[in-house]
């Protein structure tokens, strides 16, 4: 597993792999409607802010974001 700087042209695919990961805790729907706005990864924070990804073989398997501000 490497661990790298995440992509801006990754935002969707790291939307839904959060979305994803908060769904296997069993969060009803009402829940993740509630969240969503706060769960979607946008292209221009990848640019501006700092996010990492875990890939193994070419596979995203986590990310994580890191505010510096």
């Amino acid at each position: 597993m490497i661990i790298r700087n995440a992509r801006p042209n990754e935002a969707a695919l790291l939307t839904k792999l959060a979305l994803r990961s908060k769904r296997a805790w069993g969060y009803s729907e009402e829940f993740m409607t509630a969240i969503m706005p706060d769960m979607i990864v946008h292209e221009r924070y990848l640019t501006e802010e700092h996010g990492f990804a875990a890939e193994e073989q070419g596979v995203l398997l986590r990310a994580t974001a890191e505010c510096c501000r």
